[in-house]
């Protein structure tokens, strides 16, 4: 995965009951071929299978993982002082193959180390429960790499377990793909996002077969939703010959793939929402704003009567006296607009720094996005509001002859 956000990275997910994931796993295990490296490892191929048949999916890059939502013994985060989007009592822990996850020299992720190493941490992984967390949960916790925290099992909440940090990496966007891919399931926020050794997840939160599978594209050109139905056809099939895998209650599971560029649109699509409605009210407020362009703009040619009284007198033909005053108000919309654009990008970027520690969305690390086209549109809007708002003072001194235009000079002087 490329920094837990890039485009070629996808999650697939199996909603299958706990009940019948003995018999699924047992059906789909039956359909994949077997080498000697397969039998032997340590977790089972329920969902690999996947990648060894569905045109668009990179086997090699297709890894099955086990999602669990424990607890953390101790309030590391104090999030019973101050809670915020991170600073909560429990974390996600995925368990993952730990060599071809992180340690070839292609894995799925690849990512910003910004303690331990990949090797290293690859090596603790496979003897122990050593797991990878983001770099924010070690500032919000105080920990550092060699440290350890115990996580309740939801099933047997007296028997905790001790992880060890084997290395801290950065994870910027895990905060909405654990959201959007129903990676949450005991609670909606998280402190953080960890990686584990597969058994040792597996082993500790009982999960006897992975339910959900991480895995790449062959390219960029991958139809998620084929994709989804070849691998749904696979499933339907084995159903049809292994009754044992519907639940009690009749229920099927079901495949549902979530691409990173899916969870993308709906951030920007939500964003979107948002900041149109927060700019309503400026909007309102450039309208009203207006009003005073006009009111400097009247004042303006009226203390100036006697000066284009004489220009026009000199030969300066009435609609040039009209563009000028519209490029007047053109400017001021310019000059409006440059100013607006520059403060708003200083207190965007300075919030995007400030959020991060004392705002709710502490530990996320949100980039700073200028939406050019939408401001573009902006920026339109206000100069030519300024310049209709420039159009009845310009076509009303346009009007007036010269003479009428130096006597009203005279008279105002």
């Amino acid at each position: 995965m490329h920094r837990l956000g890039a485009s070629d990275v996808w999650y697939a997910s199996y909603r299958v009951p706990r009940t019948a994931r003995i018999g699924y796993k047992l059906a789909l295990d039956a359909m994949a071929p077997r080498s000697q490296s397969d039998t032997d490892r340590a977790f089972p191929l329920p969902l690999v299978v996947l990648g060894l048949g569905l045109i668009g999916v990179n086997p090699e890059q297709c890894l099955p993982i086990v999602v669990e939502q424990p607890r953390l013994l101790q309030d590391l985060t104090e999030s019973a002082e101050r809670a915020s989007v991170t600073r909560q009592d429990n974390i996600v822990i995925v368990g993952i193959d730990p060599e071809r996850g992180f340690g070839t020299d292609h894995p799925l992720f690849q990512l910003d180390w910004v303690a331990g190493s990949a090797e290293e941490a690859v090596k603790q992984m496979r003897q122990s429960r050593a797991c990878i967390v983001p770099d924010h949960f070690l500032t919000e916790t105080g920990l550092q790499v060699g440290d350890g925290f115990d996580l309740v099992p939801p099933d047997r909440p007296e028997k905790p377990v001790l992880y060890t940090i084997a290395g801290a990496v950065r994870l910027p966007g895990w905060h909405w793909q654990t959201k959007l891919t129903g990676f949450r399931s005991r609670t909606h926020r998280a402190a953080a996002l960890a990686f584990a050794n597969y058994d040792l997840v597996a082993e500790d939160f009982d999960f006897p077969v992975a339910t959900h599978v991480w895995l790449n594209y062959t390219n960029s050109q991958a139809d998620p939703d084929k994709i989804a139905t070849a691998a749904q056809t696979i499933h339907d099939s084995s159903s049809q010959r292994n009754p044992s895998q519907m639940s009690g209650n009749g229920e099927e599971p079901t495949v549902r793939i979530m691409p990173v560029e899916a969870i993308r649109d709906m951030t920007g699509t939500n964003a979107a929402r948002w900041i149109w409605a927060i700019s309503q009210l400026p909007i309102l407020a450039t309208a009203i704003a207006a009003i005073g362009v006009l009111n400097v703009i009247l004042a303006s040619v009226r203390s100036r009567q006697w000066e284009l009284g004489v220009l026009r007198s000199i030969g300066i033909s009435q609609s040039e006296i009209i563009r000028s005053i519209l490029a007047e108000g053109l400017l001021i919309g310019i000059v409006a607009s440059l100013l607006s654009l520059g403060f708003g990008i200083m207190a965007g970027w300075c919030g995007c720094g400030i959020a991060q520690y004392v705002s709710f969305f502490g530990g996320l690390h949100p980039a700073l996005q200028v939406p050019w086209l939408a401001i573009g549109v902006g920026l339109l809007f206000v100069c030519g509001l300024s310049v209709l708002a420039a159009l009845w003072p310009a076509l009303a001194i346009g009007r007036l002859r010269p003479l009428m235009l130096l006597e009203r000079g005279g008279i105002a002087g």
